[in-house]
């Protein structure tokens, strides 16, 4: 298992890799704002902004890294 906070972001962003679920929560403002189911466990996760745009990087099991954008417009 493993946390991480978006420090650069403007919103209240907290990413959760759960191992045992083989699964990744974001959390907006202390809520479950997405859930990511993966194959393998994920291992690591971190947030990145770029042109004031915020994006999930995972890595874990698989081998693979992914970067997922993150919209929270609707």
């Amino acid at each position: 298992m493993g946390a991480t906070y978006a420090h650069s972001s403007d919103k209240d962003l907290i990413g959760i890799a759960l191992s045992g679920t083989n699964t990744v929560k974001v959390l907006k403002d202390k809520k479950v704002a997405g859930t990511i189911k993966f194959q393998a466990a994920p291992f690591t996760l971190d947030f990145y902004q770029f042109n004031r745009k915020d994006y999930l990087i995972v890595g874990g099991a698989e081998g693979t890294i992914y970067c997922f954008k993150l919209d929270f417009s609707k």
